[in-house]
């Protein structure tokens, strides 16, 4: 049961005490208030959840339709200039790039929905077994640096470290979080992934030099359709799910995901800790 709070009720002259009808009329009461409070509460939380589906979709649909009409556009670009006689080395070149790219935005959003439905399925059980970190880091470090326009500094990790995860999962986290630190970079600007054991954990970590944060937005930032305050951060595409994603996949195995900024243009670190694994336990 839940307790909204309490009834007290006094009689100016304490005798006679309270008689049996006096006090049923009182839990009846009670009970009605309570009944009313219930249904105030359960009323407050399927109208939040009616405004964030409704929120979700609009912007999933807005996300969307931007690279299907790209898509859509340098298509059709490409066939009246093959049509026409008119389609160049050059003019292939940037209208694949382009539909190339509409593609990879096509599938980032998929996969930010499929995330978004995935945190409703907790009860899903996790695929684990034993990571071997150093590994695990290089492996997305090699397939993430060429689809982006900044270097990634992978620093040296201890040989023997593992953690016992969902590899999936946990590799969606650290791309979201080197996918994000791009987003809100300078070009050409690095991001550094470290990892570090300590104590009966492992701290990876993704640092960029972008714009920041401010403390409301590193407050709020892990919530579903974070974004930022300012104009800067405004324009930017996405549908603010993958730091939520994130979090809820972090926590699935255990751990927890915060961030850190000394504000606006200093940069941002994106910590989470997992239970350290030793190898011999598999």
């Amino acid at each position: 049961d839940i307790v909204f709070g309490a009834f007290q009720f006094y009689r100016f002259d304490p005798e006679p005490p309270f008689s049996p009808t006096e006090i049923e009329l009182a839990r009846d009461v009670a009970g009605r208030a309570g009944s009313v409070f219930e249904q105030a509460r359960l009323l407050s939380r399927a109208q939040t959840a009616i405004a964030s589906r409704d929120r979700f979709l609009s912007i999933g649909a807005h996300e969307l339709k931007t690279p299907v009409t790209s898509l859509k556009g340098y298509a059709q670009l490409l066939s009246r200039s093959f049509e026409r006689r008119t389609l160049t080395a050059e003019r292939l070149r940037v209208g694949l790039r382009m539909i190339e790219g509409s593609v990879s935005r096509l599938s980032t959003l998929t996969d930010d929905l499929i995330g978004m439905s995935q945190q409703e399925l907790r009860e899903l059980p996790l695929r684990k077994t034993a990571i071997h970190v150093p590994t695990f880091l290089r492996s997305i470090s090699d397939q993430s640096e060429p689809l982006l326009d900044h270097p990634l500094r992978l620093a040296p990790t201890a040989a023997d470290v593992h953690i016992l995860g969902d590899i999936g999962l946990l590799e969606q986290v650290v791309v979201n979080l080197i996918e994000n630190a791009a987003r809100y970079s300078p070009l050409c600007t690095p991001i550094e992934i470290t990892a570090a054991a300590c104590s009966a954990n492992v701290m990876i970590s993704v640092k960029d030099e972008g714009i920041g944060l401010t403390e409301t937005e590193r407050e709020h930032m892990f919530e579903p359709f974070a974004r930022g305050e300012d104009d800067e951060t405004a324009d930017l595409a996405g549908l603010g799910l993958g730091l939520f994603i994130s979090k809820g996949n972090v926590e699935r195995h255990g751990g927890r995901i915060w961030a850190e900024s000394a504000g606006r243009n200093q940069g941002t670190t994106v910590h989470f800790a997992l239970p350290l694994h030793k190898a011999d336990e598999s």
